[in-house]
């Protein structure tokens, strides 16, 4: 994940690339029958037993419960629901492990459901359940599609999945805004994995020039060029030291950007989203008219100086 926006009661998530797995919504539940994959067996074993190695797990589904989601980044650290923070004891990290083998987690379809009646309106796909798994360089996701068959099964290993992280919630980490949450992040009580950034940097509309994006996800920060409706080049990317990631955090939040105004003014065509957990704050600079009157106010002075401690972090040689 990891990166997730939580809707309650139910995911309405439009495919896009899942859709491909999919097979454009034509894929039911036990067409062609799902081989187990002993690679992935094998990794989730070896995960369990001796010790319990780094894997990416995310677990999404609406049930009895309620919408429900459980993200464990390979740190150990674990989002419930996009809202609280959660470090897994060893024996939890453990019994997921062992609940995705005796569930039979391996064999599961990458989809289910989402066929279309005949003469039936097109409609966009949608996502009610999912589990997804990252470990030992091997990726598997099993996801259940609104209308058509139903997978008792992988409801069954997603709500067990969730039941065994739910108790802990009650003492996870939360934040009361994004300024708290950026607060908690530099102190180190909230972990890298909960703080995310775009920087986007547009060329002009209508010129040959090329922007950029910059991002920071799970403590990686990656850099690449960047045009509209046109691929320019690849992410380069580098992790982040404990030091430049706290420096970084700490820059962002002395600006304050949750309290910007969401439309700023700028010479440039800018974007950028902050994001702790579920809080998050996007702005959007142009060279507005009708905001020119602004550029000498102290909102407008923070943004320019947040813009230039991002443009200082993307320009320096570690991204």
């Amino acid at each position: 994940m990891s990166r997730h926006g939580v809707l309650w009661l139910v995911v309405l998530l439009i495919l896009g690339g899942a859709a491909g797995s999919a097979a454009a919504g034509d894929t039911t539940a036990g067409e062609g029958g799902s081989q187990e994959d002993p690679g992935l067996v094998q990794a989730l074993g070896a995960a369990r037993d001796a010790p319990v190695g780094p894997f990416h797990l995310v677990v999404d589904c609406a049930d009895e419960e309620g919408f429900r989601s459980l993200e464990v980044f390979p740190s150990g650290v674990a989002v419930w629901r996009g809202r609280s923070q959660m470090e897994l004891p060893t024996a939890v990290r453990v019994a997921l492990l062992d609940t995705l083998i005796r569930r039979g987690f391996p064999s599961l379809e990458a989809s289910y459901g989402g066929r279309e009646e005949p003469g039936s309106p097109k409609a966009a796909l949608r996502i009610t359940c999912r589990v997804v798994l990252d470990i030992d360089g091997l990726y598997k996701s099993s996801v259940q599609l609104a209308d058509g068959e139903q997978s008792p099964e992988l409801g069954a290993l997603a709500g067990e999945l969730l039941d065994l992280a739910a108790p802990l919630a009650a003492t996870g980490i939360v934040a009361d805004n994004l300024g708290d949450g950026l607060a908690k992040v530099a102190a180190g009580r909230l972990a890298p994995e909960t703080f995310g950034l775009r920087f986007v940097q547009l060329p002009e509309p209508g010129s040959d020039d090329t922007g950029s994006i910059l991002r920071v996800e799970d403590g990686i920060i990656s850099r690449q060029p960047y045009a509209p409706g046109r691929s320019v080049g690849e992410a380069v990317t580098v992790d982040l030291e404990g030091g430049d990631f706290t420096a970084l955090v700490s820059a962002i939040r002395k600006e304050g950007p949750e309290t910007l105004p969401v439309n700023m003014w700028s010479e440039g065509y800018l974007e950028i989203e902050v994001r702790v957990l579920q809080h998050r704050r996007s702005i959007m600079a142009r060279p507005f008219s009708r905001l020119s009157g602004q550029k000498g106010g102290e909102p407008q002075q923070r943004f320019d100086w947040l813009v230039a401690a991002l443009r200082e972090i993307e320009s320096s040689p570690g991204s």
